[in-house]
């Protein structure tokens, strides 16, 4: 597989730079689905996204979206060390606090503003 994806990446785009962000983000993506990550890891994790992110907005500024300023700035270079990576995040708080909204408003209401902030 990854083989095939270096050379699917490299026919990706036309310009070199835009098939190595491509392949840096999928190569990225793969070593933090890791579930063991090392000291060593961590700060070789954090390089890449650092060279990602400048490398990116060489690329093309209008491909630099928020997602992306969030996955690199925010869950890697700041709340990897202490929250992990975002497979080992989990969302039951948020979960629990929306069923409990929904729960306080009816469900065919479209407009609820007054409700939820009143």
């Amino acid at each position: 597989m990854f083989v095939l994806f270096r050379h699917t990446a490299q026919c990706l785009c036309a310009d070199s730079c835009g098939s190595a962000c491509i392949l840096i983000y999928w190569l990225l993506v793969r070593v933090i689905t890791d579930s063991e990550i090392d000291d060593g890891t961590l700060r070789g994790i954090k390089n890449v996204a650092r060279t990602m992110k400048l490398l990116w907005y060489d690329a093309s500024v209008m491909l630099f979206t928020l997602k992306l300023h969030v996955f690199l700035d925010h869950a890697v270079l700041e709340d990897m060390e202490r929250a992990g990576t975002p497979y080992h995040w989990t969302s039951a708080g948020f979960e629990a606090l929306h069923r409990r909204t929904q729960l306080r408003i009816t469900q065919c209401t479209t407009n609820c503003e007054e409700l939820a902030v009143g």
